[in-house]
């Protein structure tokens, strides 16, 4: 964890629509060790307990074809379908990996894939 941002990052070889959702227990589980660091019971707290910012990045390493960011809400997981716009959810954002990119240059040519294999 850096300043008042809590960074979650995976690597991920096969590609999953449910990231957001199992960030979502991941980030529980960090949260809940991150209160019981600082000693904090949110029954016992009257105001408000303020942690750090969720920011969750997932690198993609697989072998589908996906393009190079992609952004997944937690809120798409939710049964509730009338969701508005601007509501608060826990983003997922994919990346692929830097294998990923380079199979794609690979596949554009000899002059690519030799520029993939030395760099």
């Amino acid at each position: 964890m850096f300043s008042v941002v809590m960074n979650l990052y995976e690597h991920q070889s096969t590609w999953n629509e449910n990231m957001p959702l199992r960030g979502f227990f991941y980030f529980s589980e960090l949260y809940q060790q991150y209160l019981n660091g600082k000693n904090i019971k949110l029954t016992n707290e009257k105001k408000r307990v303020m942690v750090p910012f969720p920011k969750y990045v997932v690198f993609y390493n697989g072998t589908s074809d996906m393009p190079d960011r992609v952004e997944m809400k937690l809120s798409d997981c939710f049964l509730r379908p009338d969701r508005e716009e601007g509501e608060p959810c826990l983003e997922c954002k994919a990346t692929a990996g830097l294998w990923t990119r380079q199979r794609r240059l690979a596949s554009g040519g000899v002059l690519r894939r030799e520029y993939c294999r030395i760099s």
